[in-house]
């Protein structure tokens, strides 16, 4: 029995999607929902994977291959949690870690659900992260052509991302929270963590370290409306080009 060519990785996640259900196979849509949804996604992760890159079938080979979990990041498979069962898997995770920490990943404008599993996967394997590697998906419409719906959309999820970051809180034993945001996802965080200022749950001792990648933000805004909410004792970390 010859062992598989590839490791299985977990991700944990929130989403704000609707979703399909058939035959006990979940499938997020690039739709908005009204209820926060969250699960478990195991992800493969082929032992021939190089850092920083993330393999996919190039749409050439994919018109005559199938993606393959030995050469391919691919969705193994996803399942629907309740609150507890989340929760417990959550905990187990995070007890793993000397550090007794969750990543939280979000993902920018143009990716769809399955890409966001795959993309979190990787960033969690390439840092080498040994506690929960967790993702926020948003309902980005999964297109180039949709980026002003993807602005609105954005905004208009925080109150799930919201949700989501206070389960990940309430947490038993959990000690650090680092949070990673790409592109659109900045709207996303910026307008969640002003929101949890005003509830009172943030800034706190358990948030460590807010990394903005490539924010998808108006400097002037960023300046003047959200860093005076957001600008305390802990890590934040802007990365940008000039070209953002």
């Amino acid at each position: 029995n010859s062992s598989p060519k590839y490791i299985t990785y977990s991700v944990l996640y929130g989403t704000n999607r609707k979703y399909e259900s058939e035959a006990d196979k979940i499938e997020y849509k690039n739709t908005r929902d009204t209820n926060l949804h969250i699960g478990t996604c195991e992800i493969s992760i082929p032992l021939s994977h190089k850092k920083g890159d993330l393999e996919r079938p190039g749409w050439f080979s994919s018109l005559f291959f199938d993606e393959s979990p030995e050469k391919h990041f691919t969705l193994l498979n996803n399942e629907l949690l309740d609150k507890i069962k989340f929760t417990h898997i959550l905990q187990e995770k995070i007890g793993k870690s000397n550090q007794k920490d969750i990543l939280l990943f979000i993902h920018g404008f143009n990716v769809n659900f399955q890409e966001a599993m795959l993309r979190t996967a990787q960033l969690g394997y390439d840092l080498n992260f040994k506690g929960a590697v967790t993702a926020f998906s948003w309902p980005s419409a999964g297109s180039v052509s949709g980026y002003l719906a993807d602005t609105d959309t954005a905004r208009l999820s925080s109150n799930y991302l919201c949700d989501f970051i206070k389960i990940l809180l309430s947490s038993a034993g959990v000690k650090k929270l680092h949070i990673i945001a790409h592109s659109m996802g900045n709207v996303v965080l910026t307008t969640a963590l002003v929101q949890l200022k005003n509830e009172g749950v943030f800034p706190n001792a358990i948030i460590n370290q807010i990394i903005l990648a490539a924010p998808d933000i108006d400097k002037d805004i960023f300046i003047n409306q959200v860093m005076p909410y957001i600008n305390r004792n802990f890590g934040l970390t802007l990365y940008a080009s000039d070209k953002d």
